[in-house]
């Protein structure tokens, strides 16, 4: 997805590529198809049909580490050694059998250059 591909207002395409520019300043391997999907996916955060969230029984912790690794054009085991765990743990974090701890879960985040909000969401638990 591309900014030209959408039609907007010339105003809004201005804004949008501003944002943009400024963003690659942060992170230069940004794409502008990543960046206009992390911005369409925001957007349409808001308007899910998921019922509210309430209990850690209902809930089931998801992540987006391994595309945000590859965005960053790293490894598994090199996001691991930068913040101190092993890549072992790392890659059950990303597979989501085991939970990150607070301090883990920031690390990642200052690792890899991402809003903790995007690495990680509560998705429903299927009912089995």
């Amino acid at each position: 997805m591309h900014m030209s591909s959408i039609e907007l207002p010339i105003e809004m395409i201005d804004i949008l590529s501003a944002i943009y520019n400024r963003a690659r300043k942060t992170n230069p391997e940004l794409t502008e198809s990543i960046f206009m999907q992390r911005i369409v996916d925001d957007w349409l955060k808001g308007y899910s049909r998921e019922t509210t969230l309430t209990t850690k029984k209902n809930v089931v912790l998801r992540n987006r580490i391994k595309k945000a690794i590859e965005v960053n054009k790293k490894n598994i085991t090199e996001v691991a050694r930068t913040i101190g765990i092993d890549r072992v743990h790392l890659s059950n974090i990303i597979n989501g059998k085991s939970e990150p701890s607070v301090t883990i879960a920031l690390l990642l985040e200052e690792a890899l250059e991402s809003q903790l909000q995007y690495l990680f969401f509560l998705q429903q638990a299927t009912q089995d």
